[in-house]
């Protein structure tokens, strides 16, 4: 778990073209710490599994990200 944690948080991944990354998190995860990420929002008071604590919360960030995906280039 060490190991994989200490990966994943030192992980520099090549940066993705046009794709839009975005990403919520819990202020209070201790698995991650806020403070380690880049998070276009964080939940106050939500931990590592913000999804199943703050359902709300994330579907409603969920509904923000998709109504800013530009889709005019489907057929």
């Amino acid at each position: 778990m060490r190991w994989a944690l200490r990966a994943l948080l030192n992980w520099d991944p090549a940066p993705l073209q046009d794709t839009a990354v975005r990403q919520i998190h819990g202020r209070r995860d201790r698995i991650i710490p806020a403070r380690r990420v880049e998070a276009d929002e964080i939940v106050p008071g939500g931990g590592h599994l913000i999804n199943l604590t703050h359902a709300e919360q994330v579907n409603e960030f969920i509904e923000k990200a998709a109504d800013m995906v530009d889709v005019s280039y489907a057929t």
